[in-house]
């Protein structure tokens, strides 16, 4: 059989070359079907043209794209060029009407003192006519009759139906009237008449003072303006009415209601500047119109470009970009219609193998069938052998069942022994634990009963010698047996072994007779396992002892008791600790007071019964201080006083407690109203506390909350409504009486919620940063010095807070650390930013505050972050008040010093709002002294004189010290012209720039770097 097997194999290997050659043959056959490189080659040209028709369609997209960019480019040009002009044509208008307000205001104050004008001043006003300003000057009584002209022409006039007179007439307030443009019969020209009120002494209307102003006169003085034939120039009131026009134009064309002008509605939105897009009133051409209103006056000047003109450069260049798309694009085809011609080459090659390969497959198909014979054998010698070996492994199987029925058979053996030894082993060690075990507890037993009598002995022994008595009651002969040491306690005869029960139970208390029955009784009938009870035992000296007694009966056969065994023990110390230990609990221990739980538990009862009175909480003011200064005995002695003042104050109707350190505590049922509060604390202000350290004016906070205005609510909420008000009167600046309102507790969680936000606000990145400039003022033209950076949060839920509101938060929960921290760090990129733009780092000052100062690493901090952001240290200026440093002068000053050692300016805010000394500046490491808006307001006060002198000797003495000088709050031109002539170098204000974002400034800067 195995010969036979052999000889199969030998076959079969000898079929495996003539499969081999036969697979090889097949794959020539396919390789010469699929033309490999051919089809690559096709997908390889379709990619091509996909990319080619791609290509054409992206440069008409650039090409488009390009066009949107310039003309974006063009447009915001414009903007700005048209922004720059307004703002120069804005401040011209508000110097031009200024200079004629000043003669209207200098006639009505002549006219108002005196009733009419002296010769010179007659002299001055033709004067001011002569210039070619203004054209008509002339005053009307109040029936509109010129009462004086200072053209002859006009002097026999009237103008009731004016416009201007009439605006005048109905309205009582003082201002400047602009008037539209009229024909003037007077000056016999056309006019736009300013006018103001002339009121007669009890206020009453006395006539106007009016004065014509020429529109060329406005005109002449756009057209000095470098700009072409395609810009207009139009000047408003800001109501739409028309006052003049570049190019010129007559006026009646334009009187024209106020929706004519788009800027009228941009003015109603709020906006004073911007531009839009408008199509001409006069021309009907599509203008880009810029407006700016005037800050002084009810006006607005507009600049329009022509858009066609403007924009014909972008449109232009739009064309080109179109013809170089198009001709790219026939480049493009030129080169797919050369792929094209060589895939049709290829496809002819194709064709010409496709003939040969049919040729190849009819030889190959003879071959095959050859094969396909020769193994057709194969396989039928295969299958014999097959069964040959299925007859093999039969019998292999039945030999491997036995086996393994004979080692299954061994194995089981084994496992019977192993158990049979295992149990007797363990069978032996349990009798032997046995042993042992009766062995033990035999020794044990005898320990037992020598302990026994022993303990037995001991126990009579120490009942004898310690202070717990035992006794023995048999209740059938209602005999005591007690021990000695308690006989001689309580004075019962020492001479008789038994006593009658009834003598003992005589000393008892009355009042505790009843409730030693009660305990006896319960635990006779079973219904306790124990006798247990305190009583009051009578002394022979009269004192009573507080004695605790334990017992248990014991019964007879028929479970009846027949005696009572117990011990008695003394626990009258025990008691008087617990009755201290129970005052304790409810009263001061300082000052004698009941404190907050016995002042709630007081209350607690009496409310119910009587719901009226009030709740306050007091805090002593600086208390604290006070320790600090005098020691803490002082205070303890102080404490002590002020409590009992408050008691005598108050008597005994009230509750008084000291709830915590310097927190009282006082239920007033007698007080039920606002008045009766103010009267109440007006008694405590008038206290004074006498102490070993002398005698002191109480000063005291207090909130209250009011029981009648609650009457439903509970202690808690009343003790919690107080607490509220009186945070809310420390607020206030301390020694001050609040009470309780629903708006205060909500205030206070406004805070809560504002202090939770506050703490995810740097998280969620709701915090920016804006600037307000810093202006050098030493030459006509201002320009900007620097910046200081102002925090502003946007919260989720109030929205934007102002920083007066969530910086104190920030300040008393530690957050202003890391915040303070992120506005170093945005400050100084902001600088950098800046030098990338326009080449210099700009200089920006950062508010520090209290709690960063007293940070012993802040001067590294600050190190830290100029050496990582690489910002010279120059640029950066701190700017601290003098509430700041008065905190902890010496180590704020420690800290600033290292600063400036290594550059940093240091500014002090606000002067002039605190201690203003230059005694104490000079100690200071400052470079810089920002003075704060309230000295430059005072320059409107009556003794305006005496303010402006005070404020130009302080700039001077700056100036003399050396340090930079910065006049914060500039609002009005009048002040700006005021800190020139008290030579000020520096101001910040809105009059100049107001706080803006990072893209605004950076704007500013390179608007003002173009001119």
């Amino acid at each position: 059989m195995s010969g036979e097997y052999q000889t199969i194999s030998a076959a079969l290997i000898g079929a495996i070359p003539g499969q081999i050659r036969c697979r090889r043959a097949s794959r020539r056959v396919a390789l010469l079907q699929k033309p490999k490189h051919s089809r690559t080659f096709r997908i390889i040209v379709v990619l091509l043209a996909g990319i080619g028709l791609l290509l054409s369609g992206s440069s008409f997209w650039l090409a488009e794209y390009q066009y949107q960019h310039d003309l974006e480019s063009r447009i915001r040009e414009v903007n700005l060029q048209n922004y720059n002009q307004t703002l120069i044509l804005e401040q011209a208008m508000n110097h031009s009407l200024a200079k004629a307000d000043s003669v209207t205001r200098f006639v009505k104050v002549q006219m108002e003192a005196q009733g009419s004008l002296q010769t010179a001043h007659v002299d001055l006003l033709k004067d001011f006519l002569a210039s070619g300003f203004i054209n008509q000057i002339a005053v009307a009584d109040p029936r509109g009759d010129f009462h004086f002209s200072a053209l002859e022409q006009g002097s026999k006039m009237n103008i009731a139906d004016r416009e201007h007179f009439r605006a005048q007439q109905q309205s009582d307030e003082d201002r400047l009237y602009i008037a539209a443009p009229i024909y003037n019969q007077a000056a016999r020209a056309n006019s736009i008449f300013l006018s103001r009120r002339l009121n007669n002494p009890d206020g009453s209307f006395a006539g106007i003072v009016s004065l014509g102003i020429a529109p060329d006169f406005f005109s002449q003085m756009f057209k000095q303006l470098s700009l072409d034939s395609n810009n207009s120039l139009i000047f408003l009131k800001t109501d739409g009415t028309f006052l003049a026009r570049v190019p010129s134009v007559n006026a009646p064309e334009f009187q024209t209601t106020a929706e004519a002008y788009p800027v009228v509605e941009k003015l109603s939105q709020g906006l004073s500047t911007g531009q839009y897009e408008s199509v001409g009133i006069v021309d009907g051409i599509e203008r880009v119109v810029s407006f700016q209103r005037l800050t002084d006056y009810p006006a607005v000047v507009l600049l329009t470009w022509n858009k066609q003109a403007a924009f014909a450069g972008v449109f232009d260049r739009r064309s080109v970009y179109r013809t170089w798309a198009e001709l790219f694009s026939l480049a493009i085809s030129l080169v797919m219609l050369l792929l094209w011609w060589h895939v049709r080459k290829q496809h002819q090659a194709e064709a010409s193998l496709k003939a040969a390969n049919e040729k190849l497959e009819s030889k190959v198909a003879e071959r095959t069938e050859k094969l396909q014979t020769a193994n057709e054998e194969l396989v039928d010698r295969n299958d014999q052998m097959m069964k040959l070996q299925q007859v093999l492994t039969l019998k292999n199987m039945e030999m491997i069942s036995k086996n393994e029925e004979i080692e299954l058979l061994n194995h089981n053996l084994l496992q019977l022994n192993e158990t049979l030894e295992l149990r007797v082993d363990q069978r032996t060690k349990e009798l032997s634990a046995a042993h042992r075990e009766i062995t033990l507890q035999y020794d044990k037993l005898k320990t037992a009963q020598a302990a026994l009598s022993f303990s037995e002995e001991r126990f009579r022994s120490s009942m004898e010698f310690s202070e717990v008595g035992y006794f023995d009651v048999d209740l059938a002969q209602q005999k005591l047996m007690i021990s000695d040491q308690w006989r001689e306690r309580i004075g019962l005869p020492l001479g008789e072994t038994l006593i009658d029960w009834d003598d003992y139970l005589a000393l008892i208390h009355p009042e505790d007779i009843a409730r030693r029955d009660e305990s006896m009784r319960t635990h006779l009938q079973g219904d306790a396992a124990m006798y247990e009870v305190e009583y009051r035992l009578k002394l022979p000296d009269g004192q009573w002892m507080w004695t605790r007694v334990r017992a248990r009966a014991v019964r007879d056969i028929q479970g009846n008791p027949a005696r009572i065994l117990g011990t008695l023990s003394d626990i009258t110390e025990l008691k008087r600790r617990e009755e201290l230990e129970k005052y304790r609990a409810d009263h001061d221990e300082l000052t004698g007071l009941l404190n907050q739980q016995g002042f709630f538990s007081v209350v607690s009862a009496r409310l119910p019964q009587h719901p009226q009175g009030a709740l306050m909480l007091i805090d002593i003011d600086d208390f604290e201080m006070f320790n600090a200064v005098h020691g803490r005995s002082a205070g303890d002695e102080y404490l002590k006083v002020f409590g009992r003042l408050l008691q005598e104050l108050f008597g005994q109707t009230a509750v008084v407690s000291r709830f915590a350190g310097y927190a009282f505590g006082l239920y007033l049922p007698f007080v039920n109203d606002g008045d009766q509060v103010s009267a109440v604390y007006e008694k405590m202000e008038a206290l004074f506390v006498e102490t070993q350290e002398g005698t002191f004016l109480v000063k005291v906070s207090a909130g209250v909350s009011l029981v009648a205005n609650r009457p439903q609510a509970n202690l808690e909420l009343l003790i919690q409504q107080a607490d509220i008000a009186l945070n809310h009167a420390k607020k206030q600046g301390k020694w001050c009486c609040w009470i309780y309102e629903p708006m205060l507790k909500a205030l206070l969680v406004r805070q809560q919620v504002l202090r939770e936000e506050l703490g995810k606000s740097l998280k969620n990145q709701e915090f920016h940063l804006v600037y307000q400039p810093i202006f050098d003022i030493r030459k006509e033209k201002e320009s900007i010095a620097g910046f200081e950076a102002l925090l502003r949060w946007t919260s989720p839920t109030f929205g934007l807070v102002s920083p007066s509101e969530f910086i104190p938060v920030a300040e008393n929960n530690d957050l202003i650390l890391p915040i303070g921290k992120w506005v170093m760090e945005e400050a100084c990129r902001f600088s950098i930013k800046h030098k990338q733009i326009f080449g210099y780092f700009a200089n920006v000052a950062v508010n520090i505050s209290t709690r960063q100062l007293a940070l012993p690493s802040f001067a590294d901090q600050v190190k830290e972050i100029l050496s990582r952001l690489g910002v010279p240290a120059a640029v950066l200026s701190l700017e601290v008040t003098e509430s700041v440093l008065m905190s902890d002068v010496a180590k704020c000053v420690s800290c600033l010093i290292n600063l400036r050692k290594v550059g940093v300016d240091i500014s002090l805010d606000d002067f002039g709002t605190g201690y203003s000394s230059f005694h104490y500046l000079s100690k200071l490491p400052i470079a810089t002294l920002k003075i704060d808006k309230s000295l430059l307001d005072q320059l409107d006060d009556v003794d305006a004189k005496n303010s402006f002198f005070m404020l130009e000797s302080l700039i001077l003495m700056s100036h003399k010290l050396s340090y930079r000088v910065v006049v914060e709050g500039v609002e009005r031109p009048d002040q700006l012209r005021w800190l020139r002539e008290m030579n000020c170098h520096y101001c910040q204000g809105f009059l100049l720039g107001r706080p803006m974002p990072e893209e605004a400034v950076l704007k500013l800067v390179g608007n003002e770097n173009n001119q």
